[in-house]
């Protein structure tokens, strides 16, 4: 799928980029098929619908942490995403989303990341 390999891409940049941070940026498994009874068992332990497909738990720029919604050229956000988003947002969490190809994840990355004095923010962060 477009939307995985696009995610494998931003994976890649990010660990590439921000070395020693690989940990701090991780996808949420919260799509795809499965057979009911993964799917029963996977919402019994806390599968929640329209959470974002990635996380990076590093506060920025006034912010507890950035989530990111990766989507096809022809994807948008679904209403439980919609929601998500308002809610994340609320509570003082960054949302991107969605995400449709590299460049604009690069470019949402690297503003997060730096205060207002143009350092990173991530070297604060050891």
């Amino acid at each position: 799928r477009e939307e995985d390999q696009l995610q494998i891409d931003c994976k890649l940049w990010f660990d590439k980029n921000y070395p020693g941070k690989q940990m701090l940026f991780f996808k949420i498994h919260n799509e795809g098929w499965k057979p009911m009874k993964q799917a029963r068992i996977d919402k019994a332990m806390g599968l929640r619908a329209g959470v974002y497909d990635m996380f990076l738990s590093i506060p920025a720029a006034g912010y507890h942490g950035c989530y990111f919604e990766f989507k096809s050229l022809k994807g948008g956000l679904s209403k439980n995403q919609k929601k998500f988003k308002a809610k994340a947002e609320k509570m003082g969490y960054k949302c991107v989303g969605p995400v449709r190809d590299k460049e604009v994840f690069i470019t949402e990355v690297q503003e997060y990341l730096i205060k207002d004095n143009g350092d990173y923010c991530i070297a604060l962060c050891i």
